[in-house]
């Protein structure tokens, strides 16, 4: 920058015609072209976190209404002899079930509409294998995690009325 006025004179001697008056850093013409698809994708991955945290909620929320429904069951089972491990375990696979058919029916949706979608892709594939390996399993960890909350309920003790 200490160059500018330097070679905005030089130019100025070679060509009075050329507009030379705004010499910037490329980093500035680079941030400022850059602008509105850094907001875009940063608005884009608030509402992919906003849909995250939907999801936890609502499973977590089906998850635990089934779990408070089914309490007599599982204090049955208690007494029956059913461990701690068992009733967890019931709870997360009766809760990841539906979201393991979900993930499979997503796949099938993104891999057919990814030739629709391709043109809005800069810089990746359209079967990109990190995006369609990487966001059923985050998808799946989601759904383990929200049902661990109701299944750490479902058997512990409390639940014995």
């Amino acid at each position: 920058m200490n160059l500018a006025s330097g070679l905005a004179r030089a130019v100025r001697r070679i060509d009075p015609e050329l507009a030379a008056a705004q010499v910037r850093p490329l980093d500035q013409y680079l941030a400022e072209a850059m602008g509105p698809r850094r907001f875009s994708l940063s608005l884009m991955s608030a509402f992919a976190l906003a849909a995250l945290a939907l999801a936890i909620t609502g499973i977590y929320a089906v998850v635990m209404y089934s779990v408070s429904q089914r309490a007599r069951e599982f204090a049955l089972r208690s007494v029956l002899g059913a461990q701690r491990t068992d009733l967890l375990w019931l709870v997360v696979r009766q809760g990841v079930t539906p979201a393991l058919m979900g993930i499979a029916v997503g796949l099938a949706v993104a891999a057919a509409a990814t030739s629709a979608l391709s043109t809005l892709l800069f810089g990746l594939s359209a079967m990109d294998p990190t995006t369609f390996a990487a966001v059923p399993l985050v998808l799946f960890f989601v759904a383990v995690i929200a049902c661990l909350g109701p299944g750490l309920r479902a058997s512990s003790n409390s639940l014995v009325r």
